[in-house]
């Protein structure tokens, strides 16, 4: 999972890539469970639609649980490609992991 959030940091890293790392995740039908302002909150689904860029993972923690379950969490930050403003905000993401490959994803 570290790599994921190491490529998503390359600007040149497209979310292809990150869909072929992980097959299983149905990102084209994802959907935040909260009311998200996708403007002002750098989330992952937002990144996998090339809504951010610049990005900038720190303060990763990644915290395993049962049911192959892993939490990261940490701060990011980035800007919109038609904006100059530079946003910040922390994160937690959940990755569910079989036979040790990501199956799932949801954040928080």
């Amino acid at each position: 999972m570290k790599h994921i959030y190491e490529m998503v940091q390359k600007n040149s890293t497209t979310s292809g890539e990150i869909k072929a790392l992980t097959p299983k995740v149905k990102w084209d039908k994802f959907k935040n469970d909260q009311e998200i302002d996708e403007r002002y909150t750098i989330t992952f689904i937002a990144i996998m639609k090339n809504k951010w860029h610049s990005l900038e993972f720190n303060d990763l923690a990644f915290l395993s649980e049962r049911n192959n379950t892993v939490i990261v969490s940490g701060k990011v930050s980035g800007k919109e490609p038609a904006e100059c403003e530079y946003i910040s905000n922390t994160f937690k993401h959940s990755w569910t992991l079989q036979d040790e490959k990501i199956i799932g994803f949801s954040e928080h």
